[in-house]
C-alpha cells in the first residue's frame, strides 16, 4: 500500500515526504478516541442544559400570566364592588332625599309655629285695642256724645256703606283681572263689563272646555298609574335578581325550586339553558337577535338522564300552574366548531356535564346565519337579521317586537346577571323619573283646570254683581257730607273731638292689626300646606328605602363620598343631577375595568396559544381560552417549584462532574502524543545512521513546531473552560457561571463531534500535523546539508530523499530492534515506476535493496531492462484477444560477469 500510494508521480514532491512521515512513520494518535468519549458524555449534559433552557423558555412565555390573572381578578373584584355601589346609589340618593325632605319638613313646621306665635301676639294686641276703644267710647258718651252719637252713627253707616262697596269692589277686581277685563268706574262701563262677561261665560259653557280638561286629566292619571306600575314591576324584578346569578324570571326559578324540593334533585342539576349559554365577547351587538332565536329553547329546563324519570313522574303527577319545557340530557359527542357568522358560532357554553349536549343542540337546531342586510336573508335557509327578523325553514318568517330588540332587561342568556341588574337599576331610575313627570303633568293639568274654573267663576261673579254694590263714588260723597257735619259739631266741643279722634286712631290701629293678622294666617296656611306635602314625600321616600336591600357600610360610604364630590346644591333637584352623574361615573369605572379585564384575557389567550403551539405535548389537556387559566397557573407553579429546580440541579451535577475529566484527559493526551513524536523519530534516525545517504554522509530527521491556528483557539477555549470550572467548584450555586462554562463546553464539543468540522477536528486532534520535518545531512558530527520543503533540488535528489526516508521508516516498522533484515521484506509494486524515468527508478530500487527489501514488481515491458539488474526472474503474462485466452511464462535470469543478466 505504501509503495503504490507513494512511489509513483508524487515521489518528485518533497512535501509528500512530510505526509508519508506523518502517516506511515508515526502511529495514528489516540486523541480521536478521547474526543469521541468527550462528545458521547456531552449528550447527557446537553440534554440537561436543553431541559433547563426549555423550562426557562416556558417560564418566559407563561411568566406574565400571574399578573394578567391578578389584573382580571382585581378588575372582577373592582367591577363587583362598583356594581354593589351602583345597586346602592338609589339607597344613598333616597337617604339623602329623606334628609333634605326632613329638613324642609322641619323648616316648614318651624315657620308654621312662628306664624302661630305672630297670630297669638296679634290676638292679644287686638283684645287690648278693643278694651281701649270701649273705654274711649264710654268717655265720649259721658262728655255729651249722645248728640254726637247720632252724627257718628250717620258717619259710621256712611263709612260702612263706603267700606262695603270698596270691599265688594276689591273682591270683584281680582275676578275682573282673572277674566282679562278692566274694572269699571262708571255705570256705563259696568254695563259693558257685564256684557263681555256674559259672552265669555257662554263660550266656556258651550265649548265644553271643562269637560275636555277633565278628560285630559283622566289620561294623565292613567299614564301616571301605568308609570307607577312599571316602576314597581321593574324594581321588584331588580330586587329578585339579588342573591343569585341567573337571568331567569322569579316565577320560573320558583318552579325549579319547587321541583327540586319535591324530587330531592339539587337545583344546580336542573339548570335552564339560558344559565349555561352566553353571547361571546365581541359579539354583544348580536345579543338581541340571538335572544329572539334561542328564547324558547333558553327558557327550557335541563334534566340529567339519571334524574329524568324522577322529574318526569313529578311533573306528570302535579299541576304546576304554569308552562314548563324540559329536556333529558344524555351523553353527546363534542360538536364541531361552528362558523363564526352563525348563532352557534357567536355563543359560549359553560363547561360541565351539560356542555356537549347544549353545543350539539344549538348547532343542530339553531344554525341560523347572522346577516347584516335584509337582501342576504333570501340566500339563506335559516337566517336572522340584526333587526331581529328570523327566517325559518320553509320560508316562514317571524319578528317579535313586543319589546325593543335592545331591551336588556328582558334578556335571559348569560352566565351571570350583572348586566341585567345594571340595566334594571337604570330602568328603575328612568321609570321613577317618568312617574315624577306624569305626576307633575296631573298637577299641571289640575292647575290649568283650576284656572279655567276660576275664569268661569270670575265671569259668573261679574254677572251676579250690581252697579250699586260697587259704586264707591256715590258712597264716598255721602260719607264726606256726614263727616263735614261731624267736624262742625266737634268744632264747638273740642274735648269730644279729641276723644273721637282717639277712638278713630284706636280703631284704625285695630284695623291695621287685623289686616296683619289676616296676612299671617294666610302665610301660616301656606306653610302648613308645604309641611303636609313634605311629610307625604317623606313617607314615600321612607317606604322606598325600606324596600331596598341593605348594603355594606363601606359600599354606602363610597357612594356617599361620590355624592359629596358631585352635589352642587342641597336640594332635590341638585340631588337628582348628582344621582345621574354618580351613576355615569360608576359605569365609566366599570367600563374601564371591563376593558382592562378584556385586554388581559386577550393577552392570556395569545400566550396560551403560543405555549400550545410550541409545547403541544405538554398542553394536550389545555386550550387557548381563559378557561384554561387554572391549568396554566398550575403548570407555571410546577415549572417554578419542581421542574426547573430539578433540571438546574441535574445540570449542575453533570457540569461539576463529567465534562471536566474527559476534557482534561483529551488535553493530557494531546500533550502526550505531541511528546511521543520526538521519541518516535529516535529509532528511525538510528536506522538512517546505519546507511550512507551520500558518500560518507548519513541523514537525520528533525521535527519542529507547526501549531495550527485552530489548535491555538482550541487551547484558549480549554483554558477558559477550566478557569470557569475552578470558579464554579468554589461557588456551585452560580448558575449563570455554570451556563457560561456550558456554552464554552458546547462550542468545543460541537466542533469535536460535528461532521461539518472534520477539517478543524483533524488539525486539532491529529498531533502529527502539529509538527514539521526537516532532513539534516551529517558527515560524522559535521552538518553538511539541510533538506527542507521548497529547497532548489533536482528531481532525482528529491526522489532519493523521499525514498530514503520512506525505506528507513518501513525498515523501522518491519525490522524492530537490531535485526539485519525486515521481518517482512517483500515490497509489492503494481505498475511500479511506470511513469518515472530510468534514473529515478534505479535510485529508488537501490534504496530498497540497501535497506534489505525484496521488490516484487508488476510493470509494462518497457521497464524490463531497467529492472533486470534488481530481479532474479520474470513472469510474463500475455493475452490473445482474438482467441480470448491468456498465457503465462516464467523466465529465470542468470547473472553475467559484468553484472548484467541473461534469460
Amino acid at each position: 500500500m505504501v509503495l503504490n500510494q507513494a512511489v509513483t508521480p508524487v515521489l518528485s514532491q518533497v512535501d509528500k515526504a512530510k505526509q508519508l512521515i506523518r502517516e506511515f512513520m508515526l502511529d495514528r494518535p489516540e486523541t480521536q478516541a478521547h474526543a469521541h468519549r468527550a462528545v458521547g458524555n456531552h449528550e447527557a449534559t446537553k440534554s440537561a442544559f436543553l431541559a433547563v433552557e426549555d423550562a426557562r423558555n416556558q417560564l418566559a412565555v407563561l411568566g406574565p400570566i400571574r399578573d394578567l390573572a391578578a389584573t382580571i381578578e382585581s378588575s372582577s373584584t373592582a367591577r363587583a364592588a362598583l356594581h354593589r355601589q351602583a345597586d346602592a346609589v338609589l339607597r344613598v340618593r333616597t337617604s339623602r332625599a329623606i334628609q333634605i325632605t326632613g329638613q324642609l319638613t322641619d323648616a316648614a313646621a318651624a315657620k308654621v309655629r312662628a306664624e302661630a306665635d305672630k297670630i297669638d301676639r296679634a290676638d292679644r294686641h287686638l283684645a287690648d285695642l278693643g278694651s281701649k276703644i270701649d273705654l274711649a267710647k264710654a268717655r265720649y258718651n259721658t262728655n255729651g256724645g249722645d248728640e254726637q252719637t247720632v252724627v257718628d252713627l250717620q258717619v259710621e253707616q256712611a263709612k260702612l256703606e263706603l267700606s262695603k262697596r270698596e270691599n265688594a269692589r276689591r273682591r270683584l277686581e281680582p275676578k275682573v283681572v282673572e277674566a282679562g277685563l278692566q274694572m269699571p268706574d262708571t255705570g256705563q262701563e259696568f254695563e259693558t263689563l257685564q256684557r263681555l262677561a256674559g259672552e265669555q261665560l257662554a263660550t266656556i259653557d258651550e265649548g265644553g272646555a271643562a269637560a275636555a280638561r277633565r278628560d285630559v286629566r283622566n289620561e294623565f292619571v292613567i299614564t301616571a298609574g301605568k308609570a307607577k306600575d312599571a316602576w314597581r314591576v321593574a324594581d321588584q324584578q331588580r330586587k329578585s335578581l339579588d342573591g343569585n346569578s341567573s337571568n331567569i324570571n322569579p316565577r320560573e326559578r320558583e318552579l325549579r325550586d319547587q321541583i327540586s324540593r319535591a324530587t330531592g334533585v339539587p337545583a344546580e342539576r336542573l339548570p335552564f339553558v339560558a344559565e349555561l349559554v352566553q353571547v361571546r365577547k365581541g359579539q354583544e351587538r348580536w345579543q338581541g337577535p340571538i335572544e329572539r332565536v334561542l328564547r324558547g329553547f333558553a327558557l327550557s329546563m335541563l334534566v340529567l338522564a339519571d334524574d329524568y324519570d324522577t322529574v318526569k313522574n313529578y311533573v306528570d303527577a302535579n299541576n304546576l300552574h304554569r308552562d314548563l319545557t324540559f329536556h333529558p340530557v344524555r351523553s353527546a359527542a363534542p360538536a364541531k366548531q361552528a362558523a363564526a357568522e352563525t348563532v352557534p358560532g357567536k355563543v359560549d357554553v359553560a363547561a360541565g356535564e351539560f356542555h356537549d349536549w347544549i353545543r350539539a343542540e344549538v348547532r343542530t337546531r339553531f344554525g341560523y346565519r347572522c346577516v347584516e342586510h335584509l337582501d342576504e336573508v333570501e340566500r339563506r335557509q335559516l337566517a336572522v337579521t340584526i333587526n331581529g327578523l328570523v327566517r325559518h325553514a320553509g320560508e316562514r318568517h317571524t319578528k317579535h317586537d313586543r319589546r325593543p330588540i335592545g331591551d336588556t332587561t328582558n334578556w335571559v342568556l348569560g352566565f351571570d346577571n350583572t348586566e341585567k341588574k345594571r340595566a334594571l337599576a337604570t330602568l328603575v331610575v328612568k321609570l321613577r323619573e317618568e312617574l315624577r313627570v306624569a305626576e307633575e303633568a296631573v298637577l299641571s293639568n289640575d292647575d290649568a283646570a283650576s284656572t279655567l274654573t276660576q275664569r268661569r267663576d270670575s265671569f259668573a261673579r261679574i254677572l251676579e254683581q250690581d252697579w250699586e254694590g260697587i259704586d264707591v263714588g256715590s258712597a264716598s260723597e255721602q260719607f264726606r257730607m256726614y263727616e263735614r257735619n261731624r267736624r262742625l259739631l266737634f268744632r264747638d266741643r273740642p274735648t269730644l273731638a279729641d276723644i273721637a279722634d282717639e277712638i278713630e286712631l284706636l280703631q284704625a290701629d285695630r284695623t291695621t292689626w287685623q289686616e296683619r293678622r289676616d296676612i299671617v294666617i294666610a302665610a301660616k296656611s301656606g306653610h302648613e300646606n308645604d309641611a303636609n306635602r313634605y311629610h307625604r314625600e317623606l313617607t314615600d321616600l321612607r317606604e322606598t328605602l325600606a324596600g331596598e336591600d341593605p348594603a355594606d357600610p363601606p359600599v354606602l360610604l363610597a357612594v356617599s363620598e361620590r355624592f359629596e364630590l358631585t352635589v352642587t346644591a342641597n336640594t332635590i333637584r341638585g340631588l337628582d343631577e348628582a344621582d345621574r352623574k354618580v351613576r355615569n361615573a360608576i359605569q365609566a369605572d366599570i367600563d374601564e375595568h371591563t376593558g382592562k379585564a378584556s385586554a388581559a384575557e386577550n393577552e392570556l389567550a395569545r400566550i396560551f396559544t403560543k405555549y400550545i403551539s410550541e409545547w403541544k405535548e405538554l398542553s394536550s389537556d389545555l386550550n387557548g381560552t381563559v378557561e384554561s387559566l387554572p391549568g396554566f397557573l398550575a403548570k407555571l407553579d410546577a415549572i417554578e417549584m419542581d421542574r426547573l429546580p430539578d433540571f438546574v440541579e441535574q445540570f449542575r451535577e453533570l457540569m461539576l462532574s463529567g465534562p471536566r475529566n474527559h476534557l482534561s484527559d483529551l488535553a493530557a493526551k494531546l500533550e502526550e502524543e505531541r511528546a511521543a513524536i520526538s521519541r518516535r523519530l529516535d529509532p528511525i534516525n538510528s536506522a538512517l545512521r546505519s546507511l550512507p545517504y551520500n558518500a560518507g554522509t548519513y541523514l537525520q530527521l528533525v521535527s519542529s513546531d507547526m501549531t495550527p491556528p485552530e489548535l491555538l483557539d482550541f487551547n484558549r477555549e480549554l483554558q477558559t473552560y477550566f478557569a470557569l470550572d475552578v470558579q464554579n467548584k468554589r461557588n456551585p450555586d452560580d448558575t449563570g457561571s455554570l451556563e457560561e462554562q456550558y456554552r464554552v463546553l458546547s462550542s468545543i464539543v460541537d466542533k469535536l463531534g460535528s461532521d461539518s468540522h472534520t477539517t478543524w477536528r483533524n488539525k486539532v486532534l491529529d498531533v502529527r500535523q502539529h509538527v514539521s520535518f526537516s532532513g539534516y545531512e551529517y558527515r560524522g558530527t559535521e552538518l553538511v546539508d539541510t533538506h527542507r520543503s521548497g529547497d532548489s533540488r533536482s528531481g532525482g535528489q528529491r526522489a532519493k530523499l523521499l525514498m530514503f526516508v520512506l525505506a528507513a521508516a518501513l525498515r523501522y516498522q518491519l525490522a524492530r530492534g537490531e535485526a539485519d533484515l525486515p521481518t517482512f521484506a517483500a515490497a509489492f509494486m503494481d505498475e511500479a515506476m511506470s511513469r518515472a524515468d530510468e534514473g529515478f527508478t534505479q535510485k529508488s530500487l537501490d534504496v530498497l535493496r540497501d535497506f534489505g527489501f525484496q521488490p516484487i514488481l508488476a510493470t509494462p515491458n518497457k521497464m524490463l531492462r531497467t529492472f533486470s539488474q534488481y530481479v532474479g526472474s520474470y513472469t510474463i503474462v500475455s493475452m490473445n484477444e482474438e482467441e480470448h485466452e491468456s498465457r503465462v511464462r516464467h523466465v529465470i535470469l542468470e547473472k553475467r560477469a559484468d553484472g548484467g543478466s541473461d534469460a
